[in-house]
């Protein structure tokens, strides 16, 4: 897919040079890969116009588990309240 699609904007890019009259050389093309959206923003190292450094995985796996901390007290702070509730609810 890459491939025909490099072919294909690389025949249109020539048809257009043509039509200003000039010669295209081999540098005037690019090559076009493509990267799932999923890898974007961690895995964006292999791009030479990325200027900024990408994301890390360790600071990713760090952060969900401080949200995975504070969404368990969450849980067990609402069911302490909820027991507490049901227990004055009884009387």
């Amino acid at each position: 897919m890459e491939k025909k699609l490099t072919s294909d904007i690389a025949e249109l890019m020539r048809n257009e040079f043509l039509t200003l009259n000039y010669t295209p050389s081999a540098e005037d093309f690019a090559t076009w890969k493509f990267q799932s959206l999923n890898d974007i923003h961690l895995d964006s190292d292999n791009f030479y116009w990325v200027s900024e450094q990408s994301g890390s995985r360790s600071n990713v796996k760090i952060f969900m588990l401080i949200a995975l901390l504070i969404l368990s007290v969450a849980v067990i702070n609402y069911v302490n309240l909820a027991t507490a509730r049901a227990g004055q609810r009884a009387k």
